[in-house]
């Protein structure tokens, strides 16, 4: 294919904004970045929630896949993995150049849940898909054990950092303002819902919430704590998390903000410190990237390999957690000197050169835009 052939059309199938999260606002971004590079693009949005915009279709999974089926033949990257969806990835393959995020590293446990068998099949299906993209090199080992084909694995690292109009432009809601106002420090850490993992809070709301009071009562430290929390789901869980916020006396310092932010780097360049509390991610997460990114020092439990620039505390250890944040909190100018040196890449360009490749277009990026 010469550098002036036509590149099919790019179809993500995921979701945009909202719900906020880390992968809708990833395939959000990457649809600027595709048009940007003047590259047909759309996307399917499978999220049940009613989306407007250019190049947006609201479609149930299931009509989705019948649409692809009727569709012209495109590079199609999904971004709704799950290991039951494989079987329709790998159908759609036979008429599309096909693409899977598996977009944290929970894939491993979700397919270990099947049986050998079961494993092995799954495995034969990642390889009739044309690229499967992971996000660092321990997804890829996990991938290569579980029987998935080196030759389909690329390594891309989720993050696209948002323009910074964006940031500059939005205006956070009057109660995180007054939060900010009244308090000398403020961290901020946020969940797509409550849920678990391996029996644990998976985002470690928890830890935050402990680590806060020990930050008030013991380290007698100004500080409050802004969650992000735009969907409770556990309810019972949200309300056992509200009485341990009453009992170490934080009513007035730890907000549960319910409504998304549409853009949630405003937040984080408001903060002194964001916390990452999972107990498992995809390494470099969206929320700890766009804390660097706004010069704002980001602490991210040690469960899985984290930016260099990141401090890192014990994976389900509030007392650690709360230690790192009071070493941090103690020489704040110096944690965020340090991070005015640091270069995070855009990985929209690395995407959109996968799609090139595939094409068979044989052209990089800057030779596209000289065409």
């Amino acid at each position: 294919m010469t550098a002036k052939a036509k590149i099919p059309e790019i179809i993500q199938v995921g979701a945009v904004p909202p719900p906020f999260g880390g992968v809708s606002i990833h395939t959000k971004r990457l649809m600027g970045r595709l048009c940007e590079a003047k590259l047909a693009n759309s996307l399917i949005d499978v999220s049940g929630v009613p989306k407007t915009g250019l190049g947006i279709r609201n479609l149930s999974w299931k009509r989705a896949f019948l649409h692809l089926l009727r569709c012209e033949p495109a590079i199609v990257h999904f971004h709704n993995f799950a290991p039951r969806n494989l079987y329709l990835f790998s159908l759609l393959s036979i008429r599309h150049l096909t693409v899977v995020s598996l977009h944290n590293e929970r894939f491993d446990d979700d397919i270990r849940k099947y049986s050998p068998i079961e494993q092995w099949l799954l495995a034969r299906l990642f390889g009739s898909i044309t690229a499967v993209v992971i996000h660092s090199e321990t997804s890829r080992e996990r991938a290569l054990k579980l029987g998935i084909p080196e030759a389909k694995l690329h390594v891309i690292p989720p993050f696209i950092p948002p323009a910074q109009g964006d940031i500059a432009d939005f205006v956070l809601p009057p109660a995180i303002e007054e939060l900010r106002r009244k308090h000398r420090c403020l961290l901020a850490t946020n969940a797509f819902r409550l849920t678990f993992h391996k029996g644990e809070d998976l985002y470690g709301i928890d830890l935050v919430i402990e680590a806060t009071g020990d930050l008030v009562n013991d380290a007698k430290l100004d500080v409050a704590a802004v969650i992000l929390l735009p969907d409770a789901g556990d309810t019972e869980y949200l309300q056992k998390l509200k009485n341990r916020v009453s009992e170490l006396g934080l009513e007035e310092r730890c907000l549960f903000h319910g409504e998304s932010l549409e853009e949630t780097t405003a937040l984080w360049k408001s903060a002194d410190i964001v916390i990452r509390a999972t107990n498992t991610d995809a390494g470099d997460s969206l929320t700890v990237l766009e804390a660097l990114a706004c010069g704002t020092p980001a602490i991210a439990s040690d469960c899985v390999l984290r930016n260099e620039a990141a401090h890192l505390f014990v994976n389900r250890d509030a007392k650690s957690l709360a230690a790192v944040c009071k070493q941090v909190l103690d020489d704040l100018p110096a944690s965020r000197a340090k991070l005015k040196s640091i270069r995070l890449s855009d990985n929209a360009g690395s995407l959109i050169e996968l799609y090139l490749k595939i094409a068979g277009a044989g052209t990089t990026m800057s030779q596209r835009q000289g065409v």
